[in-house]
């Protein structure tokens, strides 16, 4: 097996794990996996590790899977500054999507699994006002001509789920 080495399906394969494992840290170390795997292909030269849009949704998967659990651990006592964290780190982690993309990468850019992550993660750890931000940034996107970022049935069914469980009813009008 001298002649073996990890690739990007490797990589994505080993988060993907982390993601369906159940575990507390399953998030963090599915992101340490991306960072190492985007050093790796930056400053030791190996291509073949540069992730791409999978690698990155499946880390936000993981994250939100993280972040799900430790909520429905605490029974929706979950202290605002450990709700901030688990939103923060899925925000950097799709930040950082973009940015690639931005910068030329074209096996990286997110679409409409990335925002529905985020969105069905906000949906699950009551987070209203970033479930609206993030789907105008969607619709936004979509409108200026990005069709990878359309707004489908699973989008409004992480919607519905936020509005039927939240204590402010005015977001239905909306």
């Amino acid at each position: 097996f001298k002649d073996i080495y990890p690739d990007t399906i490797t990589y994505s394969s080993v988060i993907s794990a982390f993601a369906r494992s159940g575990r507390d840290d399953a998030g963090d170390r599915a992101m340490e996996l991306l960072e190492q795997s985007i050093r790796l292909s930056n400053e030791e030269g190996m291509k073949e590790l540069q992730p791409d849009s999978m690698t990155f949704n499946t880390v936000l998967d993981a994250l939100s899977k993280q972040g799900q659990l430790e909520y429905s651990k605490s029974k929706g006592q979950m202290t605002e500054r450990a709700i901030q964290s688990i939103q923060t780190k899925a925000e950097n982690v799709f930040n950082l999507m973009k940015d690639m993309h931005q910068e030329g990468n074209k096996s990286v850019r997110p679409c409409t699994i990335s925002y529905n992550i985020l969105i069905d993660m906000y949906a699950k750890m009551s987070a209203p006002d970033k479930i609206e931000a993030t789907l105008k940034e969607m619709d936004e996107s979509y409108q200026a001509g990005n069709r990878v970022v359309r707004p489908c049935t699973i989008t409004y069914n992480s919607l519905l789920y936020a509005l039927a469980n939240s204590n402010d009813k005015s977001g239905i009008t909306k």
